[in-house]
């Protein structure tokens, strides 16, 4: 079948949080590929009814007619999601679909840009409208490509700005600064653009979200107390009473036809049965196939959600893990393709030895789930005690619903030594706000690197 995603411009980004967090992401809203696994074949037909209709162990899949049951308030996050500087007294309502102050669907803003209308405006007599006013805003992380920072010192910051409603606001270019410390010593940064996607308040979207829990082996040390099951209840409280939820993990094993993932909880906009498959989510034997999940995604989930919901649904995968690839079931290259045939994005959480600044970090897990990010258009973010791990998914949720903007920042220097630490503030000049980021210079083998 044909059809066409609606998706957000994300990035590649580092939550900044007390407990030392990590986000990245990347973008593109290029309609999903013909060629991709949402082919009408009878094998993708097949593999989309199993999608929705689970017969996973824990669960059985509900249909999209079924009835919501009533939702409690979103559970108290043990970290915070963002950092800013100024209170300012702004509700945490959940913001209305389409409801985006001074704010189409991937809003630019470039370096240079004007309007060339402005001088008629004015002899017209006709009043410009106000600009917009951030009354308050969260960091959502920081984007970095190891070999783009290494050659330019390029980075992006993505922001939730929003006004005295709790809607999404649209920054002026103009109204936006930043300042930096590359160590302990001050370094030149510079704005360059900013990009804002309404995502799931965009008008006609239909919020699909295939959520992918790490449940190898490991976890039982690097998550003792389950707290990824709370994580994942929290993301799902987040969600609008049409949003559509799957519930899978790996580590014990596929759902046929998936190679790598067990459906625990089917596509379903039943908030209550995506609480008690996220309750129920128990660590496993088999290992962790990290681009067997993507491809799985591909192939069986989205088609899934394609033919069930319609072709304009706002298709996305929030995906924890703690480590690399092990006992995959598709190589990384077949990952990475399935990416660039279908074009959603990956919302990548890690843990353990998948986060940047733990103790047990580990660069091959950490880049992974980097890279998946970052080829999707998601966004990559860590947490170092599992106790962050709320924060995080609540974050996505934000993101999935309410939208973002992407800031394009760029540091000066002749040379960056990889593993130091990056720190400074967003400031937006319209509510006198800041808004802190940080990350770790990557490395990169590009043979003219900035990065030693």
């Amino acid at each position: 079948m044909n059809f066409t995603l609606i998706h957000r411009t994300a990035l590649a980004l580092t939550l900044c949080m007390p407990l030392a967090c990590t986000i990245k992401t990347t973008g593109s809203d290029e309609p999903a590929d013909d060629s991709s696994g949402a082919e009408d074949s009878n094998d993708d037909s097949e593999a989309s009814k199993d999608a929705g209709h689970s017969d996973g162990p824990t669960h059985s899949t509900p249909t999209s007619s079924e009835t919501n049951e009533p939702t409690s308030g979103p559970s108290e996050s043990t970290a915070d999601a963002g950092d800013h500087s100024a209170d300012s007294g702004t509700s945490d309502e959940t913001a209305d679909a389409g409801s985006v102050t001074e704010s189409e669907s991937n809003t630019d803003t470039n370096v240079g840009s004007g309007d060339a209308g402005d001088a008629g405006d004015a002899d017209s007599g006709d009043a410009a409208p106000p600009k917009p006013v951030v009354k308050d805003v969260d960091t959502i992380g920081v984007g970095v490509s190891g070999d783009l920072f290494c050659k330019d010192g390029s980075f992006t910051i993505t922001v939730q700005p929003r006004d005295a409603e709790g809607n999404l606001v649209t920054p002026e270019l103009e109204d936006l600064s930043c300042s930096s410390m590359l160590g302990t010593d001050s370094i030149d940064c510079s704005v360059q653009s900013v990009s804002c996607d309404a995502g799931g308040a965009a008008p006609n979207a239909r919020t699909v979200v295939l959520v992918i829990v790490d449940d190898s082996g490991s976890m039982d040390d690097n998550d003792p107390d389950g707290k990824r099951q709370e994580a994942c209840a929290s993301f799902v409280e987040q969600l609008g009473a049409d949003d559509i939820v799957a519930i899978t993990d790996f580590g014990n094993g596929g759902t046929a036809p998936a190679t790598a993932l067990q459906t625990v909880q089917g596509l379903t906009d039943d908030k209550m049965l995506a609480r008690d498959a996220c309750a129920s989510l128990q660590s496993g034997p088999v290992g962790t196939p990290i681009y067997g999940s993507v491809v799985d995604a591909a192939s069986i989930f989205l088609p899934a959600a394609v033919e069930q919901y319609g072709k304009n649904v706002n298709f996305s995968v929030l995906m924890l893990s703690d480590g690399q690839p092990d006992s995959d079931t598709a190589s990384r290259e077949q990952g990475l393709q399935a990416i660039a045939d279908n074009k959603f994005p990956i919302y990548t959480v890690g843990l353990g030895p998948a986060a940047e600044g733990s103790d047990s970090s580990d660069a091959t897990a950490t880049q992974t789930l980097q890279e998946l990010s970052q080829a999707s258009g998601g966004a990559y973010a860590s947490s170092v005690a599992p106790e962050g791990l709320g924060g995080l998914f609540e974050q996505v949720g934000s993101v999935v619903r309410k939208g973002s903007c992407e800031v394009s920042a760029s540091l000066h220097a002749d040379a960056f030594a990889s593993g130091e630490l990056v720190s400074g503030q967003l400031r937006f000049a319209s509510g006198d706000l800041t808004t802190d980021f940080s990350f770790n210079v990557p490395s990169s083998e590009l043979e003219a690197s900035r990065c030693k």
